[in-house]
């Protein structure tokens, strides 16, 4: 599986109605430092993605989907701003012997 960015689509809502909303995602996250300067970091969490309202849930913080990369509002883990960069269906299930 290939990391797909956010830029070039978003996932599309499955035809079942109880279809998976479970995906990897790929996060970059600025946290402003004592010092003035930013302190930059991407990590990967398991995200639920809401296709009607297009928004991302990690637990119970949201990240606006359709927020311009350059109005990072969405604020994690209290005072930090984060936005998804990209996205992955999770992998199939493992295979018991």
């Amino acid at each position: 599986m290939e990391w797909i960015s956010v830029k070039d689509r978003l996932p599309e809502p499955p035809e079942a109605i109880f279809g998976n909303n479970n995906f990897l995602v790929a996060i970059k996250s600025r946290y402003p430092l004592l010092d003035d300067e930013d302190n930059i970091s991407i990590w990967v969490a398991c995200a639920r993605y809401d296709y009607f309202q297009k928004i991302w849930w990690i637990d119970e913080e949201d990240i606006n989907a359709l927020m311009p990369e350059d109005k990072l509002l969405n604020f994690i883990l209290g005072g930090g701003e984060s936005r998804i960069t990209h996205w992955m269906p999770l992998p199939e299930l493992p295979k018991e012997e």
